[in-house]
């Protein structure tokens, strides 16, 4: 005998329900799978962007050293200068070295392409760390106000100190060309003495009280420049602490 119209349809229902469970299992493990792999290929681009962003800090760190001692011995040729005006020293020709140590300025130019690219076209959510995350977003405004003290200085340089050398001063340098200084034997220009006119002529300029305010300008711009440079430096060493330690966390 055979079933009931009921147990048949019964049946069939519940046939049906499995299949549409069956159905809504698949898709629901095909979406978990979908979003496992997007998050791996998500944590593979952001350990990427994390080891270059480090490989580039450590690059901009031997800049920054380099940067710092210029801007170290800026400061220390203006300070020598200005005490030796305020002394009455006669230094002789090394005079004109230092004068000219006056014209000489320096910008630090750091190579923060990775960064650029990840703030302006990347997924700022990329990174999950949140500290990491706003340290990178301010690093710009931090190198600004750095390179903002150093166009000051350099202003200083362009507009006041190399005009009033030029027209006080005595920055003519004497060369010839001495044969055999290089391997393939070709000769090259080398400096010679300064002359003593050209050097007294400079020494003499100590004694000038504009020139003397005008050595004081370049002290003050080469302090502030370096104590700007001096906040970068930590700033950078703390970022780049970051982003070794949560390399360090994700291996």
């Amino acid at each position: 005998m055979g079933d009931s119209p009921s147990s048949a349809l019964a049946s069939r229902l519940e046939r049906a329900g499995l299949e549409v469970i069956v159905i809504v299992l698949g898709i629901l493990l095909a979406l978990a799978a979908d979003a496992w792999w997007d998050e791996r290929v998500r944590q593979d681009r952001e350990f990427g962007l994390l080891l270059a962003l480090q490989e580039e800090f450590e690059a901009n760190a031997a800049e920054l050293e380099e940067t710092g001692r210029a801007h170290m011995q800026l400061l220390d040729n203006a300070l020598l200068l200005l005490e030796q005006g305020r002394a009455g020293a006669m230094p002789g020709e090394g005079v004109s070295t230092s004068v000219a140590g006056l014209l000489s300025e320096y910008r630090t130019d750091l190579n923060n392409g990775v960064l650029n690219g990840f703030l302006a076209t990347a997924d700022p959510e990329l990174l999950r760390n949140d500290e990491i995350r706003s340290a990178l977003a301010a690093w710009p405004a931090v190198i600004d106000q750095l390179w903002q003290e150093e166009m000051r200085a350099r202003r200083l340089v362009d507009e006041e100190i190399a005009p009033f050398l030029t027209e006080h001063g005595d920055m003519a340098a004497t060369f010839r060309i001495v044969d055999g200084f290089t391997s393939a034997g070709r000769d090259r220009l080398v400096p010679l003495r300064i002359a003593a006119d050209s050097a007294n002529r400079n020494a003499a300029i100590l004694d000038d009280r504009r020139f003397l305010n005008l050595v004081a300008w370049k002290v003050r711009a080469e302090r502030e420049a370096l104590f700007k440079h001096e906040q970068v430096s930590a700033a950078h060493d703390a970022l780049l602490s970051l982003l070794k330690a949560e390399i360090a966390r994700r291996r």
